[in-house]
């Protein structure tokens, strides 16, 4: 990948500025972002700020689809959390205040969705218009596939015999109890994986200041863990990345609507493969305090790979509903060649293989998202029935309690 370190410098100059309050040296950092020049970039600030403050977020929105139309989608959406984000919310219990500008509490304004969608729809036009799209069937590695059924089973992680303990061996179990089909499990498989909403104590650093503990709702889920079969036939070893994402069974024909799960690199050697992969070790997920089943420890001397980018461990599933049936899901994994995905060793990273997951660029060659980045030729169900490469399986998510009021 290629930097633009020009840009990059007028970035960091950006949230410097606005970082230490200096609106004076804000303004010239954030005019070469846009093509007619300071005059613009002044009144579309203006605009974001007053907009913001106000809560109008038509005006908002439609200020930041102006100023998008000239510039890449990352860069406006970090030049617009710049403006619109140093108003704290009319309702601020924590006394945090400027909600969206700290990434603890971004969440809770309201504009947050509203400007990530906004900026996902430009993106995803940006997509579609590119006229490009993805054949995963040509991307798979040699010799490698789903061969077999089922290629997916799950487990919840409290039904797997000494999973909690730190030294678990979630392959050696999938080799020994399910064996090489998966067949031999059938008092442990599930189809079905449980959440709920709890009210819990939560302490959390107020940023800048101290320590807060409060009470609040929110969703968690039974861990779980789900297994693959995986042939390699290639008459030597592979090194493989595993994708496995989820979508609503009834959006599952949209590509955006497909959720990234986990994404890891495993090595296989030649003749068939059981891999274990426990939620807790998810690449979307932050890792530090998870301590289901498969947690990880961070090693002495080790980089620490529990960054702050991803979702809470409880939030890796959606809720499902909360009936005796639930949500129909389907849960999709698909294998790439790791060598060709993988950035060059010297690369510095933080451990994951998601989100931004590293300190001087993205790990993986393929874009975010992958393969749901750009539209499949053919429809998804019929380009993952007819990729080696790509297996998929129906389950259910539901939930066993009443959703809280909105």
């Amino acid at each position: 990948m290629s930097v633009d370190y020009d840009l990059q410098r007028r970035i960091d100059a950006l949230l410097t500025a606005a970082g230490e309050g200096d609106r004076e040296g804000v303004r010239p950092a954030f005019s070469p972002f846009f093509g007619e020049g300071a005059a613009k970039a002044g009144r579309l600030a203006a605009e974001l700020r007053e907009a913001a403050a106000s809560g109008d977020l038509e005006r908002a929105v439609a200020a930041a689809e102006e100023a998008a139309q000239t510039q890449p989608a990352g860069l406006v959406k970090r030049a617009v959390k710049v403006f619109v984000t140093h108003e704290p919310l009319a309702a601020d219990p924590l006394g945090w205040g400027e909600a969206m500008w700290w990434t603890e509490t971004a969440i809770c304004d309201p504009f947050f969705y509203r400007w990530h969608k906004n900026i996902d729809e430009l993106y995803a036009s940006f997509q579609e218009a590119s006229g490009e799209t993805n054949d995963p069937a040509t991307q798979a590695p040699e010799g490698v596939s789903f061969d077999g059924a089922p290629s997916i089973v799950l487990c919840l992680s409290s039904d797997i015999p000494g999973a909690d303990a730190p030294s678990f061996d979630f392959d050696a179990f999938a080799r020994e109890r399910l064996g090489e089909d998966l067949d031999g499990g059938d008092d442990l498989l599930t189809t079905e994986l449980p959440t709920r909403f709890v009210r819990s104590r939560v302490t959390a650093g107020i940023p800048g200041q101290e320590r807060v503990t409060y009470t609040t709702t929110h969703l968690v889920h039974q861990p779980f863990t789900y297994f693959l079969r995986l042939e390699n036939a290639a008459g030597g070893p592979r090194e493989v990345t595993v994708r496995a994402f989820l979508a609503h069974a009834t959006l599952a024909d949209d590509r955006r609507a497909w959720i990234e799960l986990d994404k890891f690199a495993v090595n296989l050697p030649q003749g068939v493969t059981v891999l274990g992969r426990p939620d807790a070790r998810s690449s979307v997920i932050k890792r530090r305090g998870v301590t289901a089943p498969g947690a990880e420890p961070l090693a002495d001397g080790a980089v620490d790979q529990w960054c702050d980018c991803g979702w809470p461990y409880s939030l890796l599933l959606p809720s499902g509903a909360s009936d005796d049936i639930g949500t129909p899901f389907t849960l999709m994994v698909a294998v790439t060649n790791h060598q060709q995905d993988r950035e060059p060793d010297h690369v510095r990273t933080c451990g994951s293989t998601s989100y931004c997951g590293a300190l001087e660029n993205y790990p993986d060659r393929r874009r975010m998202g992958y393969p749901f980045d750009r539209p499949f030729a053919r429809p998804i169900a019929d380009t993952i029935a007819a990729s080696p490469s790509m297996t998929s399986t129906g389950m259910t998510i539901r939930c066993e309690t009443a959703r809280p009021p909105e």
